[in-house]
């Protein structure tokens, strides 16, 4: 009963704020936010984007089962972040770019723009997926909606409130959600540091292996470095220093909270039995040590860290579709209509595929061999024919989404893929110079 209450009035709360900051009027309004958002506000968001499903139920998996090695699946975001705050946000934010897309069509030129789109609608709708099936995973045995039920019924709650408020309420509604995260992941750390060790480990953590550990901590870098959704944090920023202050902010709040789930899971071997399904790790940890009303509270937290992430990337496939696949050309009702369709699209997403992990590592692979390395050529001042960079980005692209999908193990798919990458990248640039080709 105590979580059916919290669940409606949070989810009663996220709508009324979408009606608070909705918007009626202005396309621009509704997918940029005005591009005036200050600089904590800015950090806040992009701590609330990044703290999502692979920061909660596979960072505990992973910790579990690899140790400090598994790590590595998420503390990099943070790292990149810093990076990208450090380095590259005055680069972003001085482009004149309204997404991610349309930088590298400023860049590269309209075509890469279009297909670097397309690649970036796809995979924001794998992650908004990816959350949404998250999501369920922390609903308790009891709550009414269980499994396909409480995919779809979870899809639409987000897809309400984004409809009405669009991108400013994303950032608004990420100051609770951040707040209450934060407060969350330190009861549970207390908790967890204070209690008493009372179980033998039933099996050891093993490391990851060389091959892997690197292809996680560069997968995850550039997402934390080129991502669709914390770039659009950096773009919508009131200025430079607010966008270099948000991600700068955003990853040391990245990295804190990486570091503590992997403290929780950790620290989990020798107070928990042992686990049967380790992505049940935390809603383990609540229904053992928590009792009413602090379980649901706790539960209601962490429905928060999937709602966090799941709002921003859908209202970044939106937007980039407007953008860079449209040209504006789409009125603001026909956006919101799209908004409900593209949800939907990550809510069947999320029917389709069995496993979280499985699905994580299929669009963060997709991405960082395709537009990610891209992002990182113009940050980088690279520069390369229209011709050879879209074809650069598409085959790598496309062979990294083919060796993930296969059953292959013979080699790693995230390094095999930008690998290729750089090589073709390196070759196109070369031919074109020798042959004058534009």
């Amino acid at each position: 009963m105590a979580f059916t209450i919290l669940f409606a009035g949070i989810f009663g709360t996220f709508i009324l704020l979408g009606w608070r900051f909705r918007e009626n009027t202005h396309t621009s309004g509704w997918l940029y936010a005005g591009k005036n958002i200050p600089g904590w506000l800015s950090g806040l968001s992009t701590a609330a984007t990044t703290i999502g499903g692979s920061a909660t139920i596979v960072l505990a998996h992973m910790v579990y089962h690899h140790g400090p090695s598994g790590l590595l699946i998420d503390l990099p975001i943070g790292i990149g972040l810093l990076v990208f705050g450090l380095f590259f946000a005055r680069t972003l934010r001085n482009s004149g770019a309204d997404t991610l897309a349309h930088y590298l069509e400023l860049q590269y030129g309209k075509m890469v723009g279009r297909i670097s789109a397309i690649f970036i609608v796809l995979v924001e709708l794998t992650w908004f997926g990816l959350l949404i099936k998250s999501f369920t995973l922390f609903l308790p045995s009891d709550f009414f909606l269980q499994g396909n039920s409480a995919i779809i019924a979870a899809g639409l709650c987000f897809l309400l409130y984004i409809f009405l408020s669009g991108q400013r309420g994303v950032f608004y509604t990420d100051i609770l959600q951040a707040a209450i995260m934060v407060g969350g992941f330190i009861t549970l750390a207390v908790v967890m540091f204070t209690a008493e060790s009372t179980y033998t480990p039933q099996h050891v953590p093993q490391s990851l292996e060389t091959a892997k550990q690197l292809a996680f901590f560069i997968m995850m870098f550039l997402s934390g470095l080129t991502g669709p959704d914390v770039s659009s944090r950096a773009l919508y920023s009131r200025n430079v220093a607010s966008a270099r202050q948000g991600l700068v902010f955003g990853g040391i709040l990245k990295i804190s909270i990486s570091l503590t789930i992997g403290y929780i899971a950790w620290k989990s071997l020798t107070v928990l039995p042992a686990l049967t399904n380790s992505y049940l790790l935390f809603p383990t940890i609540i229904d053992t040590v928590f009792s009413s009303p602090f379980d649901a509270l706790l539960r209601i937290m962490f429905l928060l860290v999937m709602i966090s992430s799941a709002d921003t990337v859908l209202m970044t496939a939106v937007t980039t579709l407007n953008r860079d696949l449209f040209r504006h050309a789409l009125s603001l009702n026909v956006l919101k209509f799209a908004s409900l369709v593209m949800g939907i699209s990550g809510i069947l997403l999320a029917l389709y595929f069995s496993d979280i992990l499985d699905m994580m590592k299929t669009a963060y692979t997709f991405y960082a061999a395709g537009p990610a390395m891209l992002v990182l050529y113009a940050f980088l001042g690279l520069r390369a024919r229209p011709w050879a960079a879209a074809l650069t980005m598409t085959v790598s692209g496309a062979l990294a989404l083919l060796l993930e999908l296969s059953s292959q193990e013979l080699v790693n798919p995230v390094l095999a893929a930008i690998g290729f990458n750089i090589f073709l990248f390196q070759v196109m640039r070369s031919f074109a110079h020798r042959r004058g080709i534009s």
